[in-house]
């Protein structure tokens, strides 16, 4: 299934709208794979999410699906730092709840 939601974003012939569902997957699968631990595993696409989203993310409205995705890649590098970094950040600007709870 990610590989298909991978493709049909990188084809760019959906609408903003099912931009946004598939992202919101795409975010979704990200989380899911850090609680179970599940990075480089078999036929995970960690790593085809994270960059499929950042490509495709450039307009300013899809920020917080790049920003989160940056984060994200951060937590699965265990770039702890960088990511407390980015939590912080997002505190400042009221959004804090908006990405994944870690680090703590």
């Amino acid at each position: 299934m990610m590989k298909r939601i991978i493709d049909e974003i990188e084809k760019k012939q959906i609408s903003k709208l099912m931009l946004e569902k598939y992202l919101r997957i795409l975010g979704n699968y990200l989380v899911t794979c850090f609680d179970r631990k599940i990075f480089n595993k078999g036929d995970n696409y960690v790593n085809q999410v994270i960059n499929c989203i950042i490509k495709s993310t450039s307009e300013f409205s899809f920020m917080i699906y790049r920003i989160n995705a940056i984060y994200m890649k951060a937590l699965f590098n265990k770039q702890l730092k960088k990511a407390r970094e980015i939590k912080e950040e997002i505190k400042k600007y009221g959004y804090g709840d908006v990405i994944a709870g870690w680090p703590k």
